[in-house]
């Protein structure tokens, strides 16, 4: 009731704000439950639901008396008088707290995971390779030739030709 500034929840509201039952619950009342750098935004959509006679969706914090922090999706519609005035708003309050925090959680995992897969195909750090015949060493102490270990160790795809100094060397008579 705007007029009243006060509320009727249920019992499911209750439980989400974690405040005994004491119906109607005052306008002053419920925005003390509303984290502080939250309100500005709550405001404005409740004042952008009655002033265009919308229905909307919203997502705060609020602050549990023992002073747990949850999050809430609250949908926002409005009732108007016989006048076309909006008398009342009507509302349903979500606890989200779980699901965002899985968001957050798949989030980060999908970053990690996303890392790791960039760095699987990356070459990195010192290759001890032979001075003579250019084979690499690889982690179990096998000689293996550089193209292969590159080939296994990257997304590179080789090609093969010959310089002008191996041309004249293997093949003296093209050169």
């Amino acid at each position: 009731d705007i007029r009243k500034k006060e509320s009727i929840w249920n019992d499911q509201m209750f439980k989400t704000y974690g405040i005994p039952e004491e119906n109607p619950i005052r306008y002053k009342k419920w925005v003390k439950t509303v984290v502080p750098e939250d309100f500005p935004k709550v405001k404005a959509t409740f004042h952008r639901v009655i002033s265009n006679k919308i229905n909307d969706f919203i997502v705060f914090h609020i602050i549990r008396p023992d002073g747990s922090i949850r999050c809430v999706q609250a949908g926002i519609g409005v009732i108007t008088d016989e006048n076309g005035q909006v008398s009342r708003l009507v509302g349903i309050h979500i606890d989200i707290t779980n699901r965002t925090q899985y968001e957050k959680e798949r989030e980060k995992f999908v970053s990690e995971l996303q890392n790791a897969i960039a760095k699987v195909k990356q070459l990195s750090g010192c290759l001890p390779i032979c001075c003579h015949c250019k084979k690499i060493r690889n982690d179990k102490g096998v000689w293996t030739q550089l193209e292969a270990y590159i080939h296994e160790h990257s997304e590179a795809q080789f090609t093969h030709g010959l310089c002008e100094e191996c041309l004249r060397e293997l093949y003296p008579d093209y050169s």
